[in-house]
């Protein structure tokens, strides 16, 4: 994988745009209900929400694994989709940008939630 995200890849052209975030936990479509779930990541977003998905996450949690070893971001929601995100922990063990980071007509509810360890809770990002 750590190839293809630096554009070694063989089937990487070199003149195509490479507009990849990698995550744990790519969640495109649905409806995806998570309960009970640990995704955990070192320098990756743990769940990344796209596509016009639509994925619901019950006392789950979301983060990297220790203050040396963040994520880059707990939740990703862009491209249209929507997280539900109920009774989580985010950010447990940190995450180097934000717990949940929301961009290109995201959506995101959360509710009975915990945010920890992390330099911003959330971040919106519009563009």
């Amino acid at each position: 994988f750590e190839q293809f995200f630096r554009g070694e890849h063989p089937q990487y052209q070199p003149d195509e745009e490479l507009d990849l975030v990698w995550s744990v936990l790519d969640v495109w479509g649905g409806p995806w209900e998570l309960d009970h779930c640990s995704v955990k990541s070192i320098e990756a977003v743990c769940v990344g929400c796209a596509m016009d998905s639509n994925v619901t996450l019950r006392h789950c949690e979301v983060g990297g694994l220790g203050m040396g070893e963040r994520a880059a971001c707990g939740v990703d929601v862009g491209q249209n989709a929507h997280c539900v995100l109920q009774d989580c922990v985010v950010g447990n063990g940190s995450c180097g940008a934000a717990a949940i980071q929301v961009t290109h007509e995201g959506r995101v509810s959360v509710a009975g939630c915990h945010v920890e360890t992390v330099d911003w809770g959330v971040t919106v990002d519009d563009e």
